[in-house]
């Protein structure tokens, strides 16, 4: 061994060549590696390169545009209203009425209203009169009894006597005339047998007879 007072040798000059190529202390070699300020921008670009493609995929991902179709709602179905239909005009027809009187003794026939109809008789325009039939409580016709008209307000008659089967008929006027007349049924002495029966004849040419029946009661 070397005392250790010896002072130690100086470097060769190999030595000092090679101590001048070596890095500093507590540092690389950077010679091999790029600087950091190129690094940093490269990894920017692919940032900003991944999110240029996110975007453009999750845009063209997009769903369609909706087109709102309108929907045709339903035809309401229209409910007939009821049309208010109006009857056509009523001819109104006069009808017999009875006229108060004091019923006499031995009253029998009574006028039955649903038989009255007036009716186009003879002559049409240029007569008037009422027509019809006296019958029994059997049906059959009282024959040879008085059916005498008499016009109210006025002092004329007019009479007729029934045939075998209860038909008579009595001429009113010699034209169809809008008038009141009282009806009775009598017997062959004047002793009325049934109640003073008002009807009105018409002026209409197509309704210038009445036609009605005179029932026996009982």
């Amino acid at each position: 061994m070397r005392p250790s007072n010896e002072p130690e040798s100086a470097p060769t000059s190999r030595q000092a060549a090679e101590g001048g190529r070596r890095p500093p202390s507590g540092g690389q070699d950077r010679r091999g590696q790029a600087p950091w300020p190129l690094a940093l921008l490269l990894v920017v670009c692919l940032i900003v390169l991944f999110s240029g493609l996110i975007l453009f995929s999750s845009g063209s991902a997009r769903p369609p545009a909706l087109r709102v179709v309108a929907e045709a709602s339903a035809t309401p179905t229209l409910r007939p209203r009821p049309t208010s239909t109006r009857p056509p005009p009523v001819t109104i027809v006069p009808q017999a009425t009875a006229t108060p009187t004091a019923l006499p003794p031995g009253l029998r026939f009574t006028l039955d209203p649903a038989s009255i109809d007036y009716v186009p008789g003879r002559g049409r325009c240029d007569w008037s009169g009422v027509a019809g039939r006296v019958v029994r409580r059997n049906g059959s016709g009282a024959d040879g009894l008085l059916v005498v008209a008499i016009k109210v307000d006025s002092d004329a008659e007019v009479s007729g006597t029934t045939d075998s089967r209860g038909n008579f008929e009595l001429r009113l006027g010699d034209v169809p005339l809008l008038a009141p007349w009282s009806l009775q049924v009598r017997s062959q002495g004047g002793k009325p047998l049934s109640d003073s029966m008002q009807i009105v004849t018409s002026e209409q040419c197509d309704q210038n007879l009445i036609v009605l029946e005179f029932r026996e009661q009982g």
